[in-house]
Order: C-alpha cells, then structure tokens, then sequence
C-alpha cells in the first residue's frame, strides 16, 4: 500500500524517477563426491524509486523481492532465516510466504533522504557507504560487509547510517559516516581522500561496532597503462587485527579486461563446514577471508556488443581451497538478457561436501 500511494503521489512530478529489472534464475547444484543432484529457482524483482521535490533534496526508496522454490526442508531454521535476514538496525526483511518448499521475501535495501549542494553531500537513512579503492578484497569498507559469490545480488546491502560529506576541492573530501546494525552497536569512522600527482590517496580511522579502533589508508593510481590499488586496516580491541590488499588491474583498446588481487587477513574468517552456505555469508571488514592469505584472478572479454564471457578464480592459499566461475551473457533484444554461470567450490576435508558446483541460468529484464 505504501509503494500505491507513493507511486500515485509522484507519478506526475517532473522529478520522480523509477527503474528496476525482474529475472527469472534458475540454480542447479551437484554434490561432486556423490553426485547428488538438487536445484532451487528464484524469481527476483527490483524496483527503485527516486524522488526529488526540489533541486537540493532527495528521497530515494529501493527494494528487492524475491520468490525462491527449493526443498528446503534439510535446512536448519536458523540458516532458513539466515537467507532472508536483515542485518540493519532497521527490520526492513519480510517473509510474506514462507514454507519448506517456497519463500516470498520483501526486503528494502535503500530508504534514505539527501541534501546535496556543490561543496557538501548529507545522506540520512539505509544507504551503501562505499570506501573502497580495491575491486575483491575491502579492507577499507567497514560499513558494508558482502560475499563476493552471491550471484544474483549486484547492488549488495546497505546500511542504517548518517553519512557527511565536504569536498574542499574538486580532487579531495572528507567524510564521516556513522551506522547502527541490529544489534545496536555502533560503527563510526571519519576518512579524508586526496589526490598527489594522480594517485587518489585515503586515510581513515574510527570504530568497527562499538568494540574495536581501527586507523587505515588506501590508494589508487595507474602505472604505464596499469591501474594500482590498494587498502589497509588495523583493527585494535581484544585481539588486534591487520588486514591488507593489494591488486593491478588493465583494460585493453579493445576492452579486455584482467585483475589480480593479494589478501592477507591475520585473523581469519571461522571455516563454515557447508560448501552450501558458503556464498550466504557476508565478510566483515576485518575477516575478509577463509584463511590467512588469498589471491583473486579476474579476466572479462566482450566478443561483440551482444556477447560477453568472464572468468573469475580465487585461491584461499592456507586451506587450501580454490574457487572457479566462468560466466557469458547475451543481449537477446533490447533490456533482454541471458546469462549462465558456473560456480566450482574445491576445498579440504574440513567441508562437505569437499567439492560442489553450482549453475546459474538466468533471464533478465531491466525496465
């Protein structure tokens, strides 16, 4: 009801804008030591709304339903609400429908108002706060904790904050950015970035929920053609914590695309024992990682302007464990697209399965 009203007030303002896409995604999944086979399908609508009653002010209101079908009658409840659980200070998740055969959820990722003028940004409400200046690993971005394989999920989550912004000059800002999560803990942080000699350096220090200080930097710039980025944290409370990353990445004239990035996480992520639930589980800032050190390998390539595949392949060195994902995706017709995707997880004897593959068949309409 809320959504009718909104619509049918700003559906003849000049100034309120609308998108989002609905894709139908189907998930094939193999057990590779048994071959059990099981399969979950998703229908996935987004909708956005942005709403700007003067040149200064705006609303924004963005949200993600979800239709999933699976039997998820061997899940445990605890990781059968993990799926839909919302991790802001907010509840902004419902489960209209739910059944141990299909789950209907209404999540609102974006709800947040903004002032912007030529020297100062104020954002108020659930929002993406992003500090990062690597492409895999973020050290740096200690609001928004995400995992880098959930497919079906490009936007990644926000957070319940109060973000402020200055910018002394078109090459600097600095910031302050404050957030709740549903614990009520707080985490804070102020960053100041500027530019010297066409290297975009940041330096920040604040609170990781309201347990630990940490102080950090990051920096990206290019090199002969190479763009160079990296981030580092130190996180100070019962355990201290240092997490760095660093990577290179080049696009070619004819718009082939390779990335490289090193981690090294001092105290490392808890190993989850499901290779099933591993692409679930959002990093936080400072466990950014399965083990100690990991690398990540990216390469893109578009064929035609119809026709695009990319290949991704991480290694959590000290486990050891190795991820592979090819992809393609196809412009059928106009807002129309089809992509498939594979997932291979191979890991050690602390998981199982010890190894798992995972399809994505996905339909696409943005509007």
């Amino acid at each position: 009801m809320f959504l009718t009203l909104l619509v049918s007030f700003s559906s003849n303002a000049k100034k309120f804008d609308e998108s989002g896409y609905v894709n139908g995604l189907y998930i094939p999944v193999v057990n590779l030591n048994d071959g059990k086979f099981t399969h979950t399908g998703l229908i996935h609508n987004r909708l956005n709304f942005n709403y700007s009653p003067i040149e200064k002010l705006s609303f924004t209101l963005q949200m993600r339903n979800r239709l999933m079908f699976a039997d998820y009658s061997g899940y445990s409840t605890d990781n059968f609400r993990a799926m839909t659980r919302d991790e802001g200070f907010m509840n902004l998740s419902m489960n209209v429908l739910e059944s141990n055969y299909c789950l209907f959820n209404i999540f609102f990722d974006r709800m947040n108002a903004a002032f912007n003028t030529a020297k100062w940004s104020i954002t108020l409400g659930r929002q993406r706060i992003n500090w990062s200046q690597t492409l895999v690993f973020n050290p740096n971005d200690v609001f928004n904790g995400y995992s880098f394989f959930d497919y079906d999920y490009p936007e990644r989550s926000g957070s319940d904050a109060l973000r402020v912004c200055y910018f002394p000059n078109e090459t600097s800002a600095i910031e302050f950015a404050a957030k709740l999560n549903r614990q009520g803990k707080t985490t804070a942080a102020a960053m100041y970035r500027f530019n010297y000699k066409g290297t975009d350096i940041q330096t920040l220090a604040g609170m990781l929920d309201s347990e630990e200080w940490f102080i950090g930097a990051g920096f990206s710039g290019e090199l002969k053609g190479v763009n160079l980025r990296g981030e580092a944290n130190f996180f100070h409370g019962e355990k201290s914590t240092f997490v760095a990353s660093v990577g290179a990445d080049w696009v070619s004239k004819k718009s082939l695309f390779i990335s490289g990035e090193l981690l090294f996480n001092q105290q490392r992520q808890p190993v989850i024992g499901s290779l099933a639930l591993l692409y679930q589980t959002p990093m936080s800032a400072k466990r950014l990682s399965f083990s100690e050190w990991a690398a990540v390998f990216q390469v893109s390539y578009p064929f035609s302007s119809r026709c695009a595949a990319s290949f991704a392949a991480m290694c959590f060195i000290d486990l050891p464990m190795f991820y592979l994902s090819p992809s393609v995706d196809w412009s059928l017709v106009e807002n129309l697209s089809l992509s498939l995707s594979t997932q291979f997880f191979i890991a050690g004897k602390n998981f199982q399965p010890s190894a798992m593959a995972m399809g994505y068949v996905r339909l696409k309409y943005d509007f």
